[in-house]
């Protein structure tokens, strides 16, 4: 038996995390006993576009290649008569490829 295979595989992305920060006057913390706890802050305070700023920007690019083609082919015989009664054998045969460029994050 024999059987061959090919893989190509490829990636082009561009992450651009943005995040924006606050601080925020106060937190109001509740632990209402049996109730689930809860969080509060003053909501004119974070509806106000002024009061946030740009917190950071993380941008990450790659580009990737990757082949491969593999061959297999095995052999299995037996004989009629005589001490040997059979033989196996096999052959497996890969040739790969491939090309990683990664900014990491900036």
């Amino acid at each position: 038996t024999s059987a061959v295979q090919f893989v190509k595989a490829t990636t082009n992305s561009l992450d651009s995390t943005v995040a924006l920060g606050t601080n925020v006057p106060y937190i109001d913390v509740a632990l209402n006993g049996s109730s689930p706890p809860h969080l509060g802050v003053d909501s004119d305070f974070t509806g106000n576009p002024a009061n946030y700023y740009w917190g950071f920007t993380q941008d990450h690019q790659d580009q990737n290649y990757a082949r491969e083609l593999a061959w297999r082919a095995d052999i299995d015989h037996t004989f009629a008569d005589g001490l040997v009664q059979g033989g196996r054998a096999g052959v497996r045969l890969t040739n790969r490829y491939a090309d990683n460029i990664d900014t990491g994050y900036n």
